[in-house]
């Protein structure tokens, strides 16, 4: 199976007979579902907004605790190792990648 990468879905196409793979373009129009994703997939630099997030209820109220709200906007400041450094509400936290895998993001 073919992945989504960071240039685009790929897409197998047919070229006088035979099948090649190409790389779609960022412009085309991506499925909702393909625009939510772990924070831990996040970019450095870039803000996204947070849609939901995963796990008991003790955990969802520590992340809510620290900011981690419904419609938050958070930046990745800072990837560290196991994890990153991130800026919510204009304070700085570092979070471990098994707390950024259930924190469910979207780009801003």
């Amino acid at each position: 199976m073919i992945s989504q990468g960071r240039v685009g879905r790929f897409r197998r196409k047919r070229q006088k007979g035979r099948q090649v793979d190409e790389i779609s373009s960022q412009n085309e129009r991506l499925d909702e579902s393909e625009l939510i994703f772990p924070l831990s997939h996040a970019s450095v630099g870039r803000t996204y907004i947070v849609v939901s997030y995963d796990g008991d209820d003790a955990f969802a109220e520590r992340l809510a605790e620290l900011g981690f709200v419904r419609g938050a906007r958070v930046k990745p400041c800072q990837k560290v190792f196991g994890g990153m450094k991130v800026v919510i509400n204009g304070a700085t936290f570092g979070l471990s990648r098994s707390v950024l895998n259930h924190i469910i993001v979207t780009r801003d």
